[in-house]
């Protein structure tokens, strides 16, 4: 099956990101595929089933916070910046 990064395919803004696939190993593939738009698109949410350890420390390196919806789907999120 051929596949394609979403990084080359979103140029614009991105605020909502889901990803919902059935193994680990592809939820790591695709979400490698995401890394520049979730940098671009500092404030983008993510909805992530089954999140494995090392997508959640990378979120967590990027600033990220989380929280299980249910007990499977992670939800990463930027906390607000007060002045």
């Amino acid at each position: 099956m051929e596949s394609v990064r979403l990084d080359d395919c979103l140029s614009g803004r991105v605020d909502f990101i889901k990803i919902d696939v059935e193994a680990d190993w592809v939820t790591e593939e695709v979400f490698r595929g995401i890394q520049k738009t979730i940098v671009r698109n500092p404030g983008v949410q993510l909805l992530i089933e089954h999140p494995t350890k090392a997508i959640m420390t990378s979120l967590k390196n990027l600033g990220y916070s989380y929280r299980f919806v249910d007990g499977l789907n992670g939800f990463f999120y930027k906390e607000a910046v007060q002045n």
